[in-house]
């Protein structure tokens, strides 16, 4: 993990030095590369929320921010226009598939037994919020828009959540929280609803949310009331 880290944390100052590139648009977790630079001048652009919960705001902001600094405002308000209607679209294809499905806690599995859960400021809430839908939480998450939980804090949650779990989920992992009693009390693919999304980039602005709620149009939910 941290040399993983180090490389994400440290572009490749060979491959930057022969890009023919006028300006660097980067964020706050990169400003301290721009000495890999030289002369090209840089801005920072960041797609998260500015406060406890996060809004659409908080994305068509930047977006126009962006648009500014390309010196084309008017296709950054384009995609921000056909971002929402494509929002929308998927809102409408989820709705005639799953009518009932209106609440949704969304985490991803670190391992068997602990997780993240993406509250009120991560990417997730101005997602389904315009698709009509509620994101349940369990806390205040951090400046990364989530809260580490355990598979028994899971219990808190009412039967009308339907759990979203965010991909890749190891085969192993897989296997073991089948094999969990706790999960197998819990009865997520048979009392209560469950489903499973492709990973989506948290930071990746209004093409994120917009992948994301397309990838809700489509995922198949299981167990509970609300796959009715």
């Amino acid at each position: 993990m941290g040399s993983e880290m180090c490389i994400r944390d440290r572009p490749n100052a060979e491959l930057i030095a022969q890009l023919p590139v006028d300006m660097v648009i980067d964020n706050y977790f990169y400003e301290h590369a721009r000495n890999l630079y030289g002369d090209v001048p840089a801005e920072s652009v960041m797609f998260a929320a500015k406060g406890e919960k996060a809004t659409w705001a908080d994305y068509t902001e930047p977006t126009r921010e962006l648009g500014m600094l390309i010196d084309n405002p008017k296709m950054a308000e384009d995609y921000i226009v056909q971002s929402q209607k494509e929002v929308q679209l998927a809102s409408q294809q989820f709705q005639q598939r799953y009518p009932k499905a209106k609440k949704f806690a969304v985490v991803q599995f670190a391992d068997a037994n602990n997780m993240r859960m993406y509250v009120a400021n991560s990417l997730f809430q101005p997602a389904l919020e315009q698709m009509g839908r509620e994101l349940v939480v369990l806390g205040k998450g951090n400046q990364w828009g989530f809260v580490p939980i355990r598979m028994g804090d899971l219990a808190q949650l009412d039967d009308e959540t339907c759990l979203l779990i965010i991909d890749p989920l190891s085969p192993i992992t897989r296997a073991e929280i089948d094999d969990s009693l706790i999960w197998q009390r819990l009865g997520y693919g048979n009392t209560r609803c469950v489903g499973e999304l492709p990973p989506v980039w948290i930071y990746g602005g209004m093409s994120s949310l917009v992948s994301l709620a397309n990838n809700l149009s489509e995922v198949s939910l299981k167990g509970g009331d609300v796959v009715l």
